[in-house]
Order: structure tokens, then sequence, then C-alpha cells
């Protein structure tokens, strides 16, 4: 198990850690994830493999760019 922490550009409500919560817990490998409004990051922990902190990001992106957030 690994556990990432990354930026979220474009969380502007309460709906929006909820929402990237929901659709990121979906992805293949992740078991959980804790997205902060207040701190404009998400922490997601899975079984990632040997995948870097770049790969991560590159396969949950397309997951959070359908609701107009972007991961750094």
């Amino acid at each position: 198990m690994q556990t990432h922490v990354f930026h979220v550009t474009g969380m502007h409500c309460k709906a929006c850690p909820k929402l990237i919560e929901m659709e990121l817990a979906e992805a293949h490998g992740v078991t959980h994830v804790r997205a902060s409004l207040w701190h404009h990051r998400v922490t997601i922990t899975g079984n990632f493999g040997d995948k870097n902190p770049m790969d991560v990001i590159a396969a949950l992106e397309p997951r959070a760019a359908k609701h107009g957030y972007k991961l750094s």
C-alpha cells in the first residue's frame, strides 16, 4: 500500500471534496480517498504497484478532469 498527497486545483465549495472522493475512490487500486477543501489537497491510499506519483496522477487525472479538477 502506498499513500500519495496531491494538490487539487478547482475545488471551490463544500460539495467538491465529496465529489472528488467519490470519483477517485472508484479508480483501480484505490482503497481510500480523503479530500480537503481547506488545504486544496487529496490524500489517496491504494495498491499502485511500482508507479511513481506522476504515474498515479496520470492514471487519476481523467477522473478528476471531467469535473473540472486538476491534480498536481
